[in-house]
């Protein structure tokens, strides 16, 4: 995060509740939620072209 310059909060989900919740299909699963915990992005996976989709709909944010 700190290397591409977006200051948003990493929660670690140590208990498992974010993956109960959103059953994801594959791993690496990274989510964006609003602050109402309504789900805004998700990102299954990792290739270099997908991740760079990803961190620039973060950085339009």
């Amino acid at each position: 995060m700190d290397r591409l310059g977006l200051s948003l909060p990493v929660i670690w989900d140590d208990g498992h509740t974010i993956a109960e919740r959103f059953q994801p299909q594959g791993m690496p699963a990274t989510y964006v939620l609003g602050a109402d915990g309504t789900l805004l992005h998700e990102h299954l996976g990792y290739d270099r072209d997908t991740w760079d989709a990803f961190v620039a709909f973060l950085s339009s944010k």
